[in-house]
């Protein structure tokens, strides 16, 4: 696949444009049942999510269309540790099934790396079976269950470690996930809202 990888300050690609693909991108998994935060995303929302971030887009070198995006958010955690997130990976519908997915992927690790990022993280529909696969395929590995309140659905949390920790153990990262996958399944409902037991244990002031 003839495509060049860029940051988007390097085109002539707007932000509009970008939201635009994303939203084409993600409307196809919306007409299989999946509830997408992205697709009523407003373009004010857009640029206040996207403050201080990286966007590499994938352009094709013989037509120069865009065809795939990502952005780099940096946050950093609970202690205080700076980390990149992973949001709107994106590929045009006609350029799907090209590895166009991982080249945005490897692009931004490498941007990740630059700015001394100890880790990605990024989630994922557990249905979205092509989107688990090339970010299982392109160094993430599966470390916990989610269950957001905007959404209809389970969502797997990846995580890439850049710097040697205890998240390189592959096994420590499957064991995060069963204790996360346990927890989740049992207090809340894929759409976010509580079972009757995560209501219990609201009740009883405990932290699940």
């Amino acid at each position: 696949m003839n495509v060049d990888i860029f940051t988007i300050e390097e085109t002539e690609i707007t932000k509009k444009q970008i939201l635009s693909l994303i939203k084409l991108a993600f409307q196809e998994r919306q007409e299989a049942g999946l509830k997408y935060e992205c697709l009523t995303l407003s373009f004010e929302g857009f640029l206040k999510e996207i403050r201080d971030s990286i966007i590499i887009v994938a352009i094709d070198k013989d037509t120069r269309t865009l065809c795939g995006c990502t952005v780099l958010l940096f946050r950093h955690d609970k202690d205080n540790v700076l980390y990149g997130k992973e949001k709107h990976t994106s590929v045009h519908p006609e350029y799907k099934g090209k590895g166009i997915g991982s080249l945005l992927i490897k692009a931004l690790r490498t941007k990740a790396v630059e700015h001394n990022c100890e880790y990605i993280s990024c989630s994922t529909a557990v249905d979205a079976v092509s989107a688990v696969k090339v970010h299982l395929k392109n160094g993430y590995q599966i470390v916990g269950l989610k269950s957001f309140k905007s959404t209809n659905y389970y969502s797997y949390l990846f995580r890439m470690q850049l710097k040697f920790s205890q998240w390189s153990d592959s096994s420590y990262c499957k064991r995060q996930y069963k204790k996360s996958e346990k927890k989740v399944r049992i207090a809340y409902k894929a759409d976010g809202s509580k079972t009757i037991f995560g209501k219990v244990l609201s009740k009883m002031g405990v932290k699940w």
